[in-house]
């Protein structure tokens, strides 16, 4: 079939036009466009450019590097591990080192600038579970100190 090039599919996937040519094989004023996905010399698919890639009314790709969550959720993660070693005797020094950690990861946090929930819910849970903590383990030395008194004593 004259003027036809190639065939209408190209291993490299692409579909080939009808490119009209003379008798010596010339093209008649026409050119090769390809329709791979990849032609950046082509059209534009009737979207603008934007500098940085993202396409109009979606915004910049989010990659959750916001500065300051990281230590905002893991504020929030010791805060409720503090609380929870509570309940567990002298488990309450683990949730006093979590509790204090806490309080300083959520201030690190607002100091990079991130001041979401997450943070406020962090600092919360680490303060509380700071101040549960110490009151357990105060109390639990107390009681470890009375019964040694009390053995002293009677024993």
């Amino acid at each position: 079939m004259d003027g036809y090039n190639g065939s209408p599919n190209d291993n490299d996937g692409n579909t080939r036009q009808f490119i009209p040519q003379n008798e010596s094989g010339n093209v008649q004023g026409f050119t090769y466009q390809g329709t791979s996905q990849n032609n950046t010399q082509g059209y534009v698919n009737n979207q603008q450019q934007i500098p940085n890639g993202s396409y109009p009314g979606y915004g910049a790709p989010q990659n959750g590097d916001e500065p300051g969550k990281g230590a905002a959720i893991a504020s929030l993660v010791l805060g409720i591990i503090s609380i929870v070693f509570w309940f567990f005797g002298m488990g309450a020094f683990i949730g006093l080192v979590t509790g204090l950690i806490g309080v300083i990861c959520a201030s690190s946090s607002k100091k990079a600038g991130y001041t979401g929930g997450i943070q406020t819910g962090g600092l919360v849970c680490s303060i509380i579970g700071l101040i549960g903590s110490a009151v357990v383990f105060v109390a639990c030395i107390a009681c470890v100190g009375a019964l040694g008194t009390a053995g002293a004593l009677f024993g």
